[in-house]
């Protein structure tokens, strides 16, 4: 079961916010890293409203937008950790050719 919003580290930002950018909020807790395709697969919403939340979340730096490593064509989203390391911890490293 999700959190309460209330107990998220951005409740003031996020309390302002459609709802969708809060579903699109929780889809990202829940799986880390992903591209706007599967969370729109998942929390079952159109692309185009996902693609909207997702710019909201990143206008109010919850979201960091970074180059999917096995495809340098996709960007994969995640939360922003609070630093400024743009590297993904969590994604595999590149394949050499």
């Amino acid at each position: 079961m999700p959190r309460p919003l209330s107990d998220t580290p951005h409740a003031d930002t996020l309390a302002d916010l459609a709802p969708s950018s809060k579903l699109v909020y929780h889809a990202l807790e829940h799986y880390d890293v992903t591209t706007q395709s599967e969370i729109a697969d998942v929390t079952l919403l159109p692309e185009r409203t996902v693609r909207d939340a997702l710019a909201q979340l990143r206008d109010a730096d919850i979201v960091d937008r970074v180059p999917d490593p096995t495809d340098g064509r996709r960007r994969v989203y995640r939360l922003t950790s609070g630093d400024e390391n743009t590297e993904s911890p969590s994604l595999p490293p590149r394949r050499p050719w």
